[in-house]
């Protein structure tokens, strides 16, 4: 991976509403460029003395009607500042979002949301940095511009994706080219498909009905006399015949052919309502499972099943196992079903282009998060280093950081009255450390990790309910 553009930018309040060019060259083509920013350590003015006058002053000249002395609801302050890219002085697009730690990917395939798909071509770029707010007196702000190889590993972004959706190639009510264009309406990035007990649909899946839409994994949910699992990949095993006590033996054949498992609806409800639904296998080895779903179905804030599915993997993450965790819409098309849900959706950290490898892949990595709405980025800085979902981080003091965004998606579940009003560092089943915030937000503090895994959890407001767990994320494990 070649550096094109390595700058840090010290700006202070003279550089509030400038532009400033960084000009730079491709010598050759390159598979990608990614692109880092990052001006975290003074994203907030921490000074209330300054944010105060600067408040008061913004009310009297916006705010006419407004009470000066009312000025910390407007808190807290932030600076902002943004990029855009040129390509040969043509216009790409820009990330005018507020997370000031960002990496972003410019490719033909692939680009990150605010840029046009772009092949990487040799000639002239520049990175136009915008500063569009500077409230403190110094704000280092660095760019890192990186060429990517054919060679090199291709960059991780999280991605939403609904991992449990049926057809008319089982007991869903929609063509698996229905199922797409549906899925676009949502403004899923891909899905996997996943029909009970046949492979049957993926017959469909073809690159034209893909290319107009988009990807689709190749899966199954293998539904049983004790329980439904799903599997991600293009497995043969045969699972019609599996007993309560040799569940073990199946999953081991299905890893070993490269695909991914996870458990279905753990604790749905079983005959008279569910014939098979609900989870009542001998399962001893949990390390053959890469994942549970802790959501299932519309409205899944509101399902105590899904509070027992979360139970239920909060207690084997204390036991020991590496688990990552999704949200299953069980998506059928069918007539019953609510006109305008809310939905839970599953991000995947994926690295490059979306398809049944990728998505085993991270799955597998335990890059997934769950969320009602808001996204986020979570991750811990130790020696120069950052750790993300699924990675094994050492014990002792770290940075946290966390950047939350309500933009995403934000017209999927804006009528449903969510809003993030807290942030919670999950160890070991204990909330360690407890951060307030008002709809998007960057945080950061310093914590202590001890052997066990931790994790994300965001709380806040749904309908006419308060202190509701919005989103969670799987686990970064220390040892």
């Amino acid at each position: 991976m070649d550096i094109l553009l390595s700058r840090e930018l010290h700006l202070t309040p003279s550089d509030h509403e400038t532009l400033i060019c960084l000009d730079f060259r491709t010598e050759k083509p390159y598979k990608a460029l990614r692109i880092l920013t990052d001006y975290h350590d003074a994203k907030v003015l921490d000074d209330m003395t300054q944010a105060r006058r600067m408040i008061q002053r913004g009310i009297r000249k916006y705010l006419k009607g407004t009470d000066p002395s009312q000025w910390e609801q407007f808190l807290p302050v932030v600076n902002l500042v943004t990029l855009s890219l040129d390509f040969e002085g043509a216009f790409l697009g820009a990330a005018h979002r507020h997370p000031p730690k960002q990496a972003l990917v410019i490719s033909e395939g692939m680009s990150s949301p605010g840029f046009g798909r772009h092949k990487v071509s040799q000639g002239h770029w520049r990175a136009v940095v915008c500063v569009n707010a500077l409230v403190s007196d110094l704000v280092c702000y660095r760019l890192v511009i990186q060429g990517v190889e054919e060679s090199d590993p291709d960059p991780v972004e999280y991605r939403c994706m609904e991992l449990h959706t049926h057809t008319v190639h089982s007991d869903g009510g929609a063509s698996v080219s229905r199922l797409c264009h549906k899925a676009m309406d949502w403004e899923y990035d891909g899905i996997a498909l996943t029909d009970h007990n046949t492979w049957s649909g993926v017959a469909e899946l073809t690159p034209a009905l893909e290319s107009a839409t988009l990807p689709v994994a190749h899966g199954i949910e293998w539904t049983t006399l004790y329980g439904h699992f799903l599997v991600i990949g293009d497995t043969r095993v045969d699972c019609r015949w599996i007993g309560q006590d040799d569940i073990h033996l199946y999953l081991e054949r299905i890893q070993a052919e490269g695909c991914v498992v996870g458990v279905a609806h753990p604790c749905a409800e079983g005959a008279p309502f569910c014939s098979g639904c609900d989870w009542r296998f001998q399962l001893s080895r949990w390390d053959l499972v890469d994942y549970i779903e802790i959501w299932n179905g519309p409205f899944p804030l509101e399902s105590s099943r899904n509070s027992c599915a979360f139970r239920r993997w909060t207690k084997l993450l204390n036991q020991g196992y590496r688990i990552a965790i999704s949200s299953g819409r069980d998506w059928h098309l069918l007539g019953k079903e609510p006109q305008h849900p809310h939905l839970g959706v599953t991000y995947l950290g994926i690295s490059g282009s979306i398809h049944t490898g990728t998505v085993q892949e991270a799955l597998r990595a335990g890059r997934s998060y769950v969320t009602a709405g808001p996204t986020f980025e979570f991750t811990f800085q130790k020696e120069e280093r950052a750790y993300g979902l699924g990675e094994t981080i050492s014990p002792g003091s770290c940075l946290l950081l966390v950047q939350v965004n309500e933009d995403s998606r934000r017209q999927c579940w804006q009528d449903f009255g969510i809003q993030t009003k807290q942030v919670r560092l999950i160890h070991n089943g204990e909330a360690i450390l407890t951060k307030d915030c008002n709809g998007s937000a960057v945080l950061s503090d310093l914590v202590e990790l001890s052997p066990g895994w931790t994790r994300l959890e965001l709380y806040g407001d749904y309908r006419e309910q308060t202190d509701v767990m919005l989103a969670c994320s799987s686990p970064i494990y220390v040892e």
